[in-house]
């Protein structure tokens, strides 16, 4: 479990300490690609490129995603 504070606890397999807090983004906010591509941005100034694929994976997929809105 982790912990949002808008969706409260969170069941991710590789997070253990019920506490960590964690952030979500959903494909159906129009900010949420945006944020993912600035994510992805900073990874690669500071020389990580591991885990680059499934950030692009995912900003494809939520620029996809039908339904967007803004957030509330």
């Amino acid at each position: 479990m982790a912990q949002d504070v808008k969706y409260g606890e969170i069941e991710i397999d590789r997070i253990h300490d019920k506490n960590e807090p964690i952030v979500v983004f959903r494909a159906q906010d129009v900010l949420a690609s945006h944020a993912l591509r600035a994510y992805r941005d900073l990874m690669v100034a500071i020389g990580n490129k591991e885990g680059i694929e499934s950030i692009e994976l995912s900003i494809q997929r939520f620029e996809a995603w039908q339904y967007r809105r803004l957030p509330t």
